[in-house]
């Protein structure tokens, strides 16, 4: 599938030389690498700033790995050709340029290059200072795979992912593997049954995903003082049955959420510090909230 396919602006791949890749690597970002080298994790150095991410010019694309589609990425390769990887990777949405030159002496650093070339979900990022006032375990509730956990995870977290898919949690692990951090993942359905868990978070997650179930389980899964936090597709109030358009997300209603619903939803002795709110991105309406336990 070209990028032309999915919408995306014609980005022609082009040849960097080392100065502008350096400069793509030094830009302001929160997490995740722009700039990725494909011989993965089994290299002696590195370029910093990178992630190392083993793509192979005929491979399938681990595409869990990757942004989303759309993203521009760059591919150095140690001074080894990657033209073609980099073409192929455009044709498959993800707009990406090229360096083909050896790394001048001294900018390397030994060992494989840690970044990753995606990243958590950006309402986790912008409650991120917020959350980190309490620290213990974490859980990830429809956790998929996790991207959120694994960020937590690397930042010394101690993290629980609850998903009902076994397909998702799989990639859970392998996301976890790559970076060389541990998950504790459990799977459930929480439409069925909510799970017992021996122990008490504080942090739970909710991305993606809308239950009414997970809101009845906060009391049980987070310590006081701890937060929750939800980032899920949204619905406007006049959407009380199947519409002819939605925005991007779930089909069914009962996974989406609004504001008013979350309000109602909120156990005692929990309290929205920030939201809950709309918010549209794109072609998708998100809700999103930071609540805290008091007490």
């Amino acid at each position: 599938m070209d990028a032309a396919d999915l919408g995306l602006p014609p980005i022609p791949p082009r040849r960097l030389d080392f100065r502008a890749l350096q400069a793509l690597v030094s830009a302001d970002r929160q997490h995740g690498c722009r700039v990725l080298d494909p011989r993965g994790a089994g290299t002696g150095s590195h370029l910093p700033g990178s992630a190392a991410l083993s793509l192979g010019t005929d491979a399938p694309l681990p595409v869990f790995l990757l942004p989303p589609r759309g993203r521009s990425l760059a591919l150095w390769a140690g001074g080894a050709p990657c033209e073609r990887l980099a073409r192929r990777l455009t044709r498959a949405g993800w707009p990406c340029s090229w360096c083909e030159e050896a790394a001048p002496a001294g900018v390397l650093a030994p060992g494989p290059a840690q970044g990753a070339a995606w990243e958590p979900d950006p309402w986790l990022l912008a409650c991120i200072d917020t959350v980190s006032d309490v620290d213990g375990p974490v859980l990830d509730i429809a956790c998929g795979s996790t991207r959120e956990g694994v960020y937590l995870a690397q930042k010394g977290r101690s993290v629980w992912g609850i998903d009902r898919l076994p397909d998702a949690l799989a990639l859970a692990a392998r996301r976890a593997r790559h970076h060389r951090v541990r998950l504790h993942l459990l799977q459930a359905d929480l439409e069925r049954a909510r799970p017992a868990l021996d122990r008490r978070f504080s942090l739970v997650l909710n991305f993606r995903f809308f239950l009414p179930a997970v809101f009845e389980g906060l009391p049980e899964w987070v310590s006081a003082g701890g937060y929750f936090v939800l980032r899920t597709f949204g619905r406007r109030d006049a959407q009380t049955g199947p519409p002819d358009h939605l925005p991007d997300g779930p089909r069914r209603l009962r996974h989406r959420a609004d504001p008013q619903t979350l309000w109602t939803l909120l156990p005692p002795p929990f309290t929205w510090i920030r939201g809950p709110e709309f918010e549209e991105a794109g072609r998708t309406l998100w809700v999103r909230g930071l609540a805290r336990r008091e007490g």
